[in-house]
């Protein structure tokens, strides 16, 4: 069901359908407020690739991050203009990938063997130097693994249409939080998540070398 039938703005499940949309949200959030973000560093691949494999990741069984069947979708005037992801937070050093489904997907991607031992080198060194996206959350915790809106919406109240349909189900679940990590200097979305109740827990920085990610994130959390 929707948060509402009034358009311009619904909010619903989202089904197979829309993994090309889910991609499209995904590769914008982890760009936050930088023109290239962690996973455009992390593959080193062009954008249609990148979103291509996003799509494909979110429908496969050995993929923890990003999946279909963990997102909600927003329409706008039954346009699709933003996504979230959420699940309860269980701890995965798969992260953003499953090294498994990558390996499924690359050779219908013409990806090759060498580019994804690259990628999953990438993101062993990346988890190393941010180990708090797979430390294990106190019980009753859901992890909002990602949250975009394209960038024309973003004014639009997408992103709380979002986030209050996410709250209302992960209390209706029995959830106790909700968690979220925001790129240190994202003051547009820091500024979001506080008005929706979000706390600063803690900020994690990069090290030495890890400078092409950003400066490190920040862990928010809600109480339900």
């Amino acid at each position: 069901m929707p948060v509402n039938n009034t358009e311009p703005l619904s909010v619903y499940r989202a089904g197979p359908g829309y993994a090309k949309c889910l991609a499209d949200m995904i590769l914008l959030a982890s760009r936050s407020h930088h023109k290239r973000g962690f996973l455009d560093h992390l593959t080193g691949l062009p954008e249609p690739t990148i979103i291509r494999l996003l799509a494909r990741l979110a429908m496969h069984p050995a993929q923890p991050w990003g999946r279909i069947d963990n997102t909600y979708v927003a329409l706008v005037d039954g346009v699709c203009s933003g996504t979230v992801t959420v699940r309860e937070d269980l701890s995965t050093p798969d992260y953003p990938f499953s090294p498994q489904a990558l390996r499924d997907l690359a050779p219908d991607l013409a990806i090759s063997p060498e580019q994804v031992a690259d990628i999953l080198s990438r993101q062993q060194a990346f988890v190393s130097a941010l180990p708090a996206v797979t430390e294990p959350a106190s019980p009753g915790t859901w992890l909002v693994e990602y949250l975009g809106v394209r960038r024309e919406n973003q004014a639009g109240g997408v992103a709380r249409g979002l986030m209050a349909r996410t709250t209302q189900d992960v209390r209706a679940a029995g959830g106790k939080a909700l968690e979220l990590y925001c790129d240190l200097g994202n003051t547009r979305a820091e500024r979001l998540f506080a008005a929706l109740g979000f706390t600063l827990v803690r900020e994690y920085r990069y090290g030495p070398g890890m400078d092409v990610y950003g400066q490190g994130v920040s862990l928010f959390k809600l109480a339900l």
